[in-house]
Order: structure tokens, then sequence, then C-alpha cells
């Protein structure tokens, strides 16, 4: 009761004659007295909320391991936990490009429902952390959390991706179990060398993402442009094989369409490099 009136005053002041304005008024200043008395505790929050919701301790899989709906109400914590499950896909999707290298190549199809049952989780976390953000963006929260959230919807979209490009190069490795398809000693050499090249890149554009680094994001971009290089060289090599008869033509349409999906991967890496160069400029250019 002792703060009322003074408040009261205060803001009977600013329009006397105006009611709507007065609490109108009256609103603004509750919010912003309540983001300055919060604002020096939120790193206290965000720290309380990790030792409460330790992702370690959950189930791996169908479910949010760091996002709760109660952490809607604040967005300094929520946005912390929305870059841990997209970090967690970035893991996913990293991991699958090992499995679908050793499947493919070294032929231990045991591998695929793995793959595939990675990729559907990757599926659902794309779901469920974008109903989250649409959710937050949805209460009052900063223009700078706000533009962080646009940023990890075209992350984790293009991470979606990723998996779905392996998925295809899962199946196809099953389909050449089933065929018999070998591929010559020349081409799996070619194989594993491009598999590394994407596994480094989506590495490095994770890394890019968890610093927000930009310097890292500009080797994305330019490894991206090496393995379109390789891609276009692999192509060519591979039709001379073909041509020439020391190439099977199943291997060979099986080839070009594998190393068509790990360029596609690197394109996303270098999709997701480009938002943190793009948003790094932003910030530099108000700054």
């Amino acid at each position: 009761a002792g703060l009322r009136f003074p408040v009261e005053a205060l803001v009977t002041s600013f329009t006397p004659n105006d009611i709507i304005r007065q609490i109108a008024n009256g609103h603004t200043i509750f919010n912003l007295t309540n983001v300055l008395v919060q604002a020096p505790f939120s790193k206290i929050h965000i720290k309380i909320v990790n030792t409460i919701v330790k992702g370690e301790d959950k189930e791996m899989g169908m479910s949010l391991k760091y996002l709760d709906k109660r952490m809607i109400q604040t967005s300094s914590v929520a946005n912390v936990q929305i870059k841990k499950e997209i970090d967690r896909m970035f893991s996913i999707a990293s991991n699958n490009i090992v499995l679908a290298n050793d499947a493919l190549v070294n032929k231990k199809f045991e591998l695929v429902d793995t793959i595939l049952q990675n990729e559907k989780t990757l599926n659902f976390l794309a779901d469920e952390i974008t109903a989250f953000i649409v959710e937050l963006n949805r209460t009052d929260i900063s223009e700078e959390h706000r533009n962080n959230n646009d940023i990890y919807i075209y992350t984790l979209n293009d991470i979606e991706r990723v998996g779905d490009h392996l998925k295809n190069i899962a199946e196809a490795s099953l389909i050449s179990n089933e065929n018999n398809i070998e591929f010559s000693d020349m081409a799996k050499e070619e194989l594993n060398y491009i598999f590394s090249l994407c596994a480094e890149n989506l590495k490095n554009a994770q890394i890019a993402y968890e610093k927000f680094d930009i310097e890292i994001a500009r080797e994305v971009v330019n490894l991206e442009e090496v393995i379109d290089d390789l891609e276009e060289d692999y192509k060519t090599t591979h039709i001379q094989r073909l041509s020439d008869g020391s190439c099977e033509v199943k291997s060979g349409v099986m080839f070009l369409d594998v190393i068509s999906n790990l360029e596609r991967i690197s394109d996303h890496s270098s999709k997701i490099a480009y938002y943190i160069i793009d948003n790094k400029i932003i910030k530099d250019s108000i700054a």
C-alpha cells in the first residue's frame, strides 16, 4: 500500500485527464520495473534451470531433453535451452554421417536401423522445438531474442534436411546389399573422402553456431565450395569409369546419387554458416 500512492501519483501526473492512457502507462511502468528487477538475476535463473533440468538424466529419443513449457515465461532461459536442443540435433546428424559412411562403404548394414531411428528423432525435435519457439515468439520478448529465434528455426530446418539426405544414403546402402552392388576401390576412396569433408563441415557449422563465431562460419562456406568442386570432379571421373567399363552401371548410378546427397548436406551446413555471418553483420552495423 505504501508504494501504491507514489506510483499512482506518478502515473496520473503524465496524463491527468486520460484514464485509458493512465492504465496503459501503469502497465508499461510495471513491465519496465519487472525487467529491471529480473535482469541482474537472469544468469542466476539460467544456472538454476541448468541444475534442475539436467538433460543427461532424461531419456534420449522422442522427447525434448532441455525444454519445458514453463520456460516460456522467461525468454533468457528459454533461448539458452533452445540452443542446447538444436545442439543436440547437430550431434545426432553428425553421428548419422559417420554411420551412413560405415553402412554404405564398409557394408555395415545393421547400422541402417539406427540411422533411420535417428532421422525420426531429428524430425520430432524439429517439430517440437519449432512449436516451442512459435509459442515463445507470442510473448513480450526482446528484438534480440526474436532475431535469435529466427536463426534457430532456420538452423533446425537445415539440420532436419541433413537427416533426410542421410536417410537417402542409408536406404541406398540397403539397395546395394539387396542387389549385390559393389563399388570399386577408387569409388570407395572417393566416397570416404567426401563423407569426411561433409562430416567436418557440419561439425564446424555446429561450432560456429555454438560460439556464434563468424570466422569459423566463413571456413564452412569455403569448405562447401571445395566440396562442390569435388562433386563435379568425381562425377566426371566416374562417368569416365562407366564409359571404359571399369565400373558397373548400377554402382555408378548409386555413386552419383550418394555424392549428390552429400553435396546437398554440405549446402545445408553452408546455409547455417550464412545465418551466423548475416546476423553478425546486422549486429555489427547496429553497433
